[in-house]
């Protein structure tokens, strides 16, 4: 069974991939004299990516277009670590009890974490504490390609060696498909991008009519 659920995410990457490969943006600009390139990460008035995430629905992969996630809603976007990496554990645990369980109060529609593991361990991780929240609010998509991540300019430092997830931990308020808050770490640790800033901003911004 579990060489099974290995083959069928190995598939439905391959599938990602393909289906996400002509639309990507990757936000790098290069200095002309050294060559060296930099990434633009996104920020407040941007446009989200138009990127193909992938999530398990009923045991089985589907693609999901981010429109369909983030057009006419105010949404939190946050990322984790990788499925039990440090860290990813104690985040979504705090998301779920101080922004999940209030999202409506806090102005929000609908919920977005990311994980750069493939939809099968992010499944597996959220099942492992216990956590159900419901689909029409918590959405747990998988960004395992780095295809979001490029787009966005929020590639992790370490993500071509291989040593680290591929996407920077961070947390965003999206409006409309645009960028309305975001916050960014810069390490491997949640800090600028715990529940309680999410909580502050989201507290001191009421709900902007779409």
């Amino acid at each position: 069974m579990h060489a099974l659920h290995m083959l069928m995410a190995a598939v439905a990457l391959a599938t990602l991939v393909a289906a996400a490969y002509s639309e990507t943006v990757h936000r790098y600009e290069q200095n002309c004299e050294t060559g060296e390139g930099t990434q633009i990460p996104v920020s407040a008035g941007d446009e989200l990516p138009l990127t193909t995430f992938s999530t398990l629905h009923m045991g089985k992969i589907k693609l999901v277009r981010s429109p369909r996630l983030f057009a006419r809603k105010r949404v939190l976007l946050f990322s984790v670590a990788a499925a039990y990496e440090p860290g990813a554990d104690v985040q979504f645990k705090d998301m779920v009890r101080q922004v999940y369980h209030n999202y409506d109060d806090l102005g929000l529609d609908a919920i977005v974490m990311v994980m750069a593991s493939d939809p099968f361990a992010n499944n597996a991780f959220t099942r492992h504490h216990h956590e159900a929240p419901h689909p029409e609010v918590w959405t747990t998509v998988s960004d395992a390609n780095g295809v979001f991540a490029r787009g966005a300019g929020l590639v992790c430092p370490h993500f071509e060696e291989g040593a680290k997830s591929g996407l920077h931990l961070f947390a965003a308020v999206v409006n409309n498909n645009v960028i309305e808050w975001i916050t960014v770490d810069h390490g491997h640790q949640h800090v600028n991008s715990r529940p309680e800033m999410v909580v502050d901003y989201l507290r001191s911004h009421p709900r902007p009519a779409l």
